[in-house]
This record gives structure tokens, sequence and C-alpha cells, in this order.
């Protein structure tokens, strides 16, 4: 996969700071990692311009800001008080929710609807399916992992793995490594063995190209477990 000649360059969307004042510097690093990784699988439809900035939330790696009267998104958030061992993929997660929010689930003009589009998007309904066909979400349905088996979660955790996949990013292939062999369960849960996400990836790499954010010019390669 890679983007598509006519769509628009996602890093474009994401304004990461560059002031060591206002960000610090291995969130800025995870940050542009995250852009760089993007930009090399696919680009974007009409998406708003955002800022990634630096926030001291204790309960969340990352965030995405909403407009409490519009719902429309307003910058993305990684934390400095959370210690995050996967930067990267955190900020490439919060990408997943901008995306999703902004646009990729058919929800152009009123993104309080995106919930409601995604359901109707043939595309984006194949991507869930597969998601929910995978042992993972069975074992976190025994974990009663509820907010981890929402819609917009299980997409953003699969988007991370997609761009760590597609990108051939090292950094992100490394981080996601640890959570894959983290030493709790709870953790190692939240993302999908190779054998698990290959028709996950299939799905998404069609959701892509249905919205002309990707191309493909070759069979995309699934990484070797």
């Amino acid at each position: 996969m890679e983007p598509n000649a006519n769509s628009a360059d996602v890093g474009s969307k994401l304004d990461v700071s560059t002031d060591p004042k206002q960000m610090r510097s291995d969130l800025r690093r995870g940050a542009n990692e995250a852009v760089r990784a993007v930009r090399r699988v696919h680009g974007d439809g009409p998406l708003p311009t955002i800022p990634v900035e630096q926030t001291n939330d204790p309960d969340a790696y990352g965030e995405l800001f909403l407009d409490r009267v519009t719902g429309a998104a307003e910058k993305i958030g990684l934390s400095t008080t959370a210690r995050s061992a996967w930067p990267a993929l955190t900020a490439v997660h919060e990408i997943g929710h901008f995306i999703d929010h902004s646009g990729l689930s058919g929800a152009k003009s009123n993104p309080n609807d995106f919930e409601t589009a995604k359901k109707k998007t043939k595309t984006m309904q194949a991507v869930m399916q597969a998601i929910r066909a995978s042992k993972r979400c069975a074992l976190l349905q025994q974990h009663g992992s509820t907010y981890l088996l929402r819609d917009w979660e299980l997409w953003a955790r699969a988007y991370v793995q997609y761009i760590a996949w597609r990108s051939g990013s090292s950094v992100l292939k490394a981080q996601l490594d640890k959570i894959l062999t983290h030493a709790r369960p709870t953790t190692r849960v939240r993302q999908w063995p190779y054998d698990e996400f290959v028709p996950i990836a299939q799905a998404i790499d069609k959701l892509l190209m249905s919205r002309r954010w990707a191309s493909r010019k070759k069979k995309p390669k699934n990484p070797k477990p």
C-alpha cells in the first residue's frame, strides 16, 4: 500500500510543536515518527488541521480533544505524566481516532455523526467484523474490558498495528513487540498476534482504497512474525 497520488498529505494536517518548552523531546520524537509512518501508508481526504501538544493527564498516554459545542477535533494530546513505553504508537493511536472522527468513516459534514456514518460504510463495517471475529476480542471479553471493546478503541488499536506493519517503521515495530510480549496479559491482549491480524490488515487495505486514500501498485507484504 502507498498513498494515493491524488489524496492530501495526512502529515500536513498535524502540527507537531518544535518548541522544547511546549513538548518533551521523547513525545516530539514519537509524534514525528508517527507522522512519517502514516505518510508512507496513506493520504487523507478533507481533514482539518489540528495541533499535536503535550498534556499532563496522569490517566491516559494520549487523547483526542473535541470541541464541546461542535464536536469537531481540536487537538491531539500526548501526556507527560503517564510515562509510555511506546510514545510513537500512542501518537499513531490518536491519529487513528482523529481520522476516524474527522472523515475516514464517512462523516464529512457533521463530526458528531461519525459513529452513525461508520455503520453505513460497508468497508468500515468489514473492518469491524474482521476485528470482532478475532480471538483477541473474545479474550478481551473474558477480561471484562468493556472500554477496550468499544468500536472506536478497537479501530484505533487496529490502525496502530496496521501502520506499524505497512509503514516498515522499525520504531513502531519494536514498540508493538513490547506490547505483544509484555509480562501483563491485560497489556498483551490489546494487540493481535500475526495470524489473527492478517485478515484485519486486508480489510483496512480495502477501506483505505475505497476512500481513495491509498493505492495498491503492488501487493503489500505482511511483516514476518
